[in-house]
Order: structure tokens, then C-alpha cells, then sequence
């Protein structure tokens, strides 16, 4: 760990566990949550913080949940209800009674809105009650969440949920105006340039976006592939002329300290890379605040990270801060190409998309209790406080060790070469072959030479200015 040169983390290593529903907007005319919010991490606010959300006419802004539920069609509030319920990754902590969450932060929200706002008591009961088809679980490579559910009708319907950039393009329809009814229309250019803007605000603002998108089929599974089929394979073939929900956003705060660390972090000579799934605009807007993009630093998304040459990745990474919307494979990747470089690299995280990175990193860092199993046997280190400031302990400590460890290996060769070569100098040079120390002396440098250097060790203690020189992982044991 005293050896680091870069340290990359996901963007929730970084953010503020305590992820609640903020905004959002439903169908092309509903929005909520206060038109003039700034960035709670910076009073003054940006520019881009302080400009105004998008409007179109007709448009219906509410400054609460509370106040949009109580105006949503029924079967609007039916749909969103059942995009969050049947698709959730996290749990109830009590079984079947109406218990805690437990899961992914993004998704825990996801049920408090939907418990505090949309009437759900248990989703265990909520599930048991739908008659569930098919589900496909989160693909972090994918970025959505599937669900085929059977209706009363007989038809099946197709629930997605995902990352905004990744389910939008794949709709041609909209819910006109999910107060009065669920009619849908054809998602035109303009309604799709509004809903790029507004995302766009909201990335700019810490908000990150998932998107809730639904097609309804008269049989399942569709014509063309037998039952026998991959359910992916299916839902990715018919992943096309869907039906926009809508897309709700969470806010993100930083973790206490983080910007500090940051800070001591690259005093100390260690970049600080991010590494995430998410909006590249929410991954910027939070970069910026914790200051981890200098100047000229470069923000990249995955799929443009993907298309680089090896000659464009060693002229571009040295500058490379954000990598945003990446798989888990282009944090291996990522990874593979800094330690090429000569980096010596430090991966921290708790989610399973970051599986891979940790494993390839020189030092794995799982975030305790919140990381999943295969993190925290993929991990060669664990922080138990869930804290990236802790980072900066292990830094100090692991340069500490090192610096104790050359010190003492110095101190005891020194001494050990000094006195073969007296032994053995002294020796040749006497007449009856005779060393000027004897065995039982020989015998007792070890003892005193082991007791000074603890005694040494003991009272040389760690130094603040350890954080404040540059690293170098190539620094011999002992230098001239």
C-alpha cells in the first residue's frame, strides 16, 4: 500500500450511503422535486448548477413525491409501481412482515419510495402476488434489470429498468400525460431533446437517473425463439419499441472527509481516480466537487474507452480521471493498462461490478460491510468502517512499514557485513590465523544487534512528512 501511485474507486466509494428519491419525471409532462435546487455541497453554486430546468408547455411541476403520486393516473401509479417493485435487487430484512431494506443503496431507495409513496406494504407479498415469467437479474456490462409478468388479460408485459442512456434510445413511445390517463404517444425528437436536458441538469447537480420503460406482448415467449432460449438473448432481441415511464433521480452527497483525503492523497503523489457505471455527467459533477479532475484531467466514457488504440490509451491515460458508464471489464482493463504504464495501482470498492479490477489491482481495497462476498475474497485489504478516509491510514502505515523495514534491514546488514569482513580481514591478516573476534562474541552481535534495533525502532516513530513526498515503488533497499 506504501507504494501506490494510482487509486481508483467506484463512485459510491466516494458518494453518501444515504441515497433517497429526489426528482424525477414521469411520462412527458410530470415533474417533481424543487425547480430551484442547487448543490447542497457548494452555497455559492456553479453556473451549470444555477441554470433552469428545461420547460415545455403544458408541463406540470410538483415540489414533492407525495404531491405527484396524489395526482397519477391508477394505472400509471400501477405501472411505476411494479417497474420498482418486480425488479428490485434488495430485500426486506423481516421476511415477509413489513421489515427494513437491505441491498444495493440505489436500490433500498427504490423501495422507501415506493413503500413511503405508492402504497407497497411487503414486496415479498407484492411478487407473490404477480404471476412473475421470466426475470433477468442486473447486469452491471448490460446496466438494466428485466422482468416478464403475466396479466389478467393473458398478455405478458416487459418491464425494464436501468441506466437512462441505456433504455432510452431503445424507446419510440411515451406516456402523454400520466395525470389524466395511460394513453401512449410516439416519442418524438422534441420530447427526446427535453428529457436529455433535464438529465443533464439533474447529472449536474449529483442526481443520478434510472429510467423505468415497459412493452407489452400478446405471447411469450415471443415468436422465433423457442422456450429453450436464453431469456437475455430474448429480451434483448424484443428490447426495441418500448414504452417510456419515466426516470426518477437520487441524490448523492459526498462522504464526510473525502474531499480531504482527496486532497492528502495527491499531496502525497497519488492520483485519484474514478471509476463508475454511472451518468459520465453525475461522475463529472461529483469529480469536480471532491477535486479529483485537475485542469487539464480527462473525463472518458466506457464505450469510448473501449475504441482506443494502445498508442491513444499510453499518450491519453497519465490525464485519464473519470471513467464513467464503464463495464466491469473496462475497469480490468483500465487496471492492466496504468500497471503497464508503471503504475502501481490500488482499487477500492464493494460493489460486484468491481470484482475484476480488485482482483488484477496490485492492492484490493474492500469497503467491510457493505461490499458483497466475492468482493471481499477478491480484496487483499478490508476496511472495516466502510470509509475512504481510512485510504489514507493505509497509506501512511504502508509507507511507514516500508520506510521501518529498509531502515532496519540497513542497520542489521551494515552491522553483519562489518563483522564478516572484520572476521575474515583479520584472519588472513594474522600470523596464527586467528580472527580478532571470537566465536562466543560472534555469537552474541545477533542478540545486542536485534535488541538496539527494536529499542531504535520503538522510538522512531511514524512522521507527518511521509504524506507529503512522492512515491517510488522502485526505491532500493539500500542506496548509495
Amino acid at each position: 500500500m506504501g507504494k501506490i501511485t494510482s487509486i481508483c474507486a467506484n463512485g459510491s466509494t466516494l458518494t453518501q450511503g444515504n441515497v433517497s428519491v429526489s426528482a424525477g419525471m414521469l411520462g412527458s409532462t410530470i415533474r417533481f422535486g424543487a425547480c430551484d435546487y442547487t448543490n447542497g455541497h457548494n452555497d455559492k453554486g456553479t453556473e451549470e448548477n444555477k441554470r433552469p430546468y428545461p420547460q415545455r408547455k403544458n408541463a406540470l411541476n410538483y415540489h414533492s413525491p407525495s404531491e405527484v403520486v396524489s395526482v397519477l393516473h391508477g394505472e400509471v401509479r400501477r405501472l411505476l409501481k411494479d417497474s420498482i417493485v418486480l425488479n428490485a435487487l434488495a430485500y426486506e430484512t423481516d421476511g415477509q412482515s413489513e421489515g427494513q431494506f437491505a441491498g444495493p443503496e440505489l436500490e433500498t431507495a427504490l423501495l422507501r419510495f415506493a413503500r413511503g409513496h405508492l402504497g407497497v406494504g411487503s414486496p415479498y407479498i407484492e411478487r407473490a402476488n404477480k404471476d412473475i415469467v421470466h426475470l433477468v437479474p442486473f447486469d452491471p456490462n448490460k446496466q438494466y434489470s428485466a422482468v416478464v409478468i403475466r396479466l389478467e388479460t393473458g398478455r405478458y408485459r416487459l418491464y425494464v429498468k436501468g441506466a437512462v442512456g441505456t433504455l432510452l434510445p431503445r424507446c419510440t413511445k411515451i406516456l402523454e400525460n400520466p395525470a389524466e390517463d395511460s394513453v401512449i404517444i410516439p416519442f418524438s425528437e422534441e420530447r427526446r431533446t427535453v428529457i436529455d436536458e433535464v438529465i443533464a441538469t439533474y447529472g449536474s447537480r449529483l442526481l443520478r437517473t434510472v429510467a423505468f420503460v415497459y412493452r407489452d406482448f400478446d405471447a411469450w415467449p415471443p415468436p422465433g425463439l423457442g422456450a429453450s432460449s436464453p431469456l437475455r438473448i430474448k429480451v434483448e432481441r424484443d428490447f426495441e419499441e418500448m414504452t417510456f415511464i419515466g426516470f426518477l433521480a437520487f441524490t448523492y452527497s459526498a462522504r464526510e472527509g473525502v474531499h480531504t483525503a482527496v486532497q492528502v492523497f495527491q499531496k502525497a503523489g497519488v492520483a485519484v481516480r474514478m471509476v463508475t457505471g454511472g451518468d459520465i455527467t453525475v461522475a463529472k459533477s461529483v469529480a469536480e466537487h471532491l477535486g479529483i479532475l485537475p485542469f487539464d484531467g480527462l473525463i472518458m466514457s466506457g464505450p469510448a474507452f473501449r475504441v482506443l488504440s494502445n498508442t491513444e490509451l499510453r499518450e491519453l491515460l497519465p490525464r485519464l480521471y473519470v471513467l464513467a458508464q464503464c463495464s466491469p471489464k473496462d475497469k480490468r482493463v483500465l487496471v492492466q493498462k496504468f500497471q503497464a504504464l508503471g503504475e502501481t495501482v490500488a482499487v477500492a470498492g464493494h460493489c460486484a461490478g468491481d470484482e475484476l479490477a480488485l482482483k488484477k489491482a496490485d492492492v484490493g481495497i474492500s469497503l467491510g460491510t457493505t461490499a458483497a462476498e466475492i468482493i471481499t475474497k477478491a480484496a487483499g485489504m478490508v476496511a472495516r468502517d466502510d470509509s475512504f478516509v481510512s485510504l489514507v491510514k493505509a497509506l501512511f502505515w504502508g509507507r511507514t512499514i516500508n520506510d521501518i523495514v529498509r531502515r532496519c534491514a540497513q542497520y542489521q546488514l551494515t552491522v553483519i557485513i562489518s563483522a564478516v569482513l572484520l572476521t575474515f580481514i583479520s584472519a588472513i591478516a594474522s600470523a596464527k590465523q586467528e580472527s580478532v573476534l571470537t566465536l562466543v562474541q560472534l555469537r552474541w552481535i545477533k542478540p545486542i544487534l536485534d535488541t538496539f534495533a527494536v529499542v531504535a525502532l520503538a522510538a522512531d516513530g511514524p512522521m507527518e512528512s511521509l504524506l507529503k513526498r512522492k512515491p517510488d515503488p522502485e526505491l532500493a533497499l539500500l542506496s548509495a
